[in-house]
């Protein structure tokens, strides 16, 4: 009839849901990916790295020099092997001094080393929030997937990437790139966990949200560490979704 304002068929009940809906959706996690380093970011191992390159060498009659761990952190698989051989005269192939050093590491990885504070609970809730995850490491694959495995978190995450497998070590962002493809998610919403300034800057400088991770391997670099990144985590259980929503 003219005139006549229309009258609405919606129902209170029916715009209560549409609104419930929109709060859904607005809840939902910005946040879709995620690339975690492994070492010292989710595996308290730093320690034993330091003492493991300064064991191997001590057994080789060598005298390892006193910043040694730091140089090492920096550098790829290959390029520490390649570093021994050069630097320090190791004879042996780099595939002999590969084994030895992993015949030392393999009973830390399979049965020793410990996840970092509030790891397992941070990677629980990413998975529950359904963000896809990946581990982006320096370190050699199968001590890695030793780890994961005794851990039970194999299955979380999509990938395992490492620098020996890209030929690179985090000094250049090619790790990176292939974890973002892989996971496939908006860079914009995807974070780099990092606990080393180097590899912070690499990301940072490669346009990624960076989370800083503090490790006492690198307490030294904290404040830098903090200065870059998006978020600075003494402990991974300081962690907050709610943060990134």
């Amino acid at each position: 009839m003219a005139g006549k304002k229309a009258v609405s068929h919606i129902s209170p009940q029916s715009a209560l849901i549409r609104k419930i809906g929109k709060l859904v959706d607005q809840s939902v996690s910005r946040i879709q990916g995620a690339i975690f380093d492994f070492d010292g970011t989710l595996l308290d191992s730093m320690h034993f790295w330091s003492e493991l390159d300064r064991a191997y060498l001590l057994r080789k009659s060598r005298v390892p020099e006193p910043q040694l761990s730091d140089t090492f952190k920096k550098m790829s698989m290959q390029e520490t092997l390649q570093y021994l051989q050069t630097v320090y005269g190791i004879e042996e192939s780099q595939e002999a001094i590969l084994a030895e050093i992993n015949s030392m590491a393999e009973d830390a990885y399979r049965n020793q080393l410990a996840l970092k504070d509030g790891a397992l609970q941070l990677l629980t809730q990413l998975r529950q929030q359904g963000v896809r995850m990946c581990i982006a490491t320096a370190n050699h694959r199968p001590l890695v997937e030793d780890a994961l495995q005794r851990f039970g978190l194999t299955d979380f995450f999509s990938a395992l990437i490492t620098c020996t497998e890209i030929g690179c070590g985090k000094d250049q962002p090619e790790i990176f790139y292939q974890a973002h493809q892989i996971l496939a998610t908006p860079k914009a919403e995807t974070l780099v966990f990092e606990d080393s300034l180097h590899a912070v800057i690499t990301a940072k400088a490669a346009g990624f949200r960076v989370i800083g991770v503090y490790d006492e391997s690198s307490k030294e670099d904290a404040e830098a560490i903090r200065s870059l990144t998006e978020e600075y985590l003494f402990s991974l259980k300081d962690w907050q979704m709610d943060r990134f929503r």
